[in-house]
């Protein structure tokens, strides 16, 4: 049997080789579920990226172990108010701010309740200093899709879980900018549109017949919490 760990909507390739199978990992002895992530294997060490703090051992089908007392940097979160800025002509405002990260559904704004498309969160982060580890910028839940930007420059897309990406490459000492655009479905804002009149609406689209006032609406936005993550990368030496 093997076990595999998966996120939501994720999956991997299995291939099985013929022949005798080389030396490989049969157990983990970790103290939290998903503390380490194992990158590589050679006859010496074991390359892992370890994202809690604690004692690690991991044996081999050979009866080899290796073993590694991990420190972890604790976790950063971002808690300072959001700034959030809509598109034009979307019924959504110019701009808000968000002492709270909150799902764009329950804000008391029909613009703001109602509105589909791409807004843009916008915070600051303070980093001390670099280090040769990776700095993980987790949004937590997002709904649906973020594009993530640090000082100007393009992170990448996140569009699953776990809406993790590593910045290392764009972040530098001291406060760097931050922005986040999420895009959601249209639903939200066809269920909006249906209560207000045909000449009032933001949408046109002959779809509007399968949207009434009481259509259930999708939980959209940066949900949160969004922190920073340290997490080291060491090698486990083979015994």
């Amino acid at each position: 049997w093997i076990n595999i760990d998966l996120h939501a909507v994720s999956s991997v390739f299995v291939i099985f080789e013929k022949g005798k199978a080389a030396d490989h990992i049969v157990e983990i002895q970790s103290p939290h579920p998903t503390g380490i992530e194992i990158l590589g294997m050679d006859e010496q060490k074991i390359s892992a990226k370890i994202w809690n703090a604690g004692e690690y051992t991991i044996k081999t089908t050979s009866g080899r172990t290796a073993k590694i007392s991990a420190d972890i940097p604790a976790a950063q979160a971002i808690s300072t108010p959001w700034k959030i800025s809509f598109p034009k002509d979307r019924g959504a405002p110019e701009s808000i701010t968000m002492n709270t990260l909150t799902d764009w559904t329950q804000h008391s704004d029909p613009g703001v309740k109602y509105f589909s498309g791409t807004a843009a969160y916008q915070n600051t982060l303070n980093l001390t200093e670099l280090s040769k580890n990776p700095i993980i910028l987790d949004l937590g839940s997002v709904k649906e899709v973020a594009v993530v930007r640090v000082n100007g420059k393009e992170a990448g897309i996140l569009w699953k879980e776990p809406y993790q990406i590593d910045i290392s490459a764009f972040a530098k000492p001291g406060e760097n900018q931050i922005e986040i655009s999420v895009t959601n479905s249209w639903n939200n804002r066809l269920v909006g549109d249906s209560t207000l009149k045909p000449e009032d609406r933001i949408t046109r689209t002959n779809l509007a017949h399968k949207f009434n006032p009481k259509s259930p609406l999708l939980s959209s936005g940066l949900l949160g919490p969004v922190v920073i993550k340290f997490p080291v990368l060491d090698a486990f030496e083979l015994k």
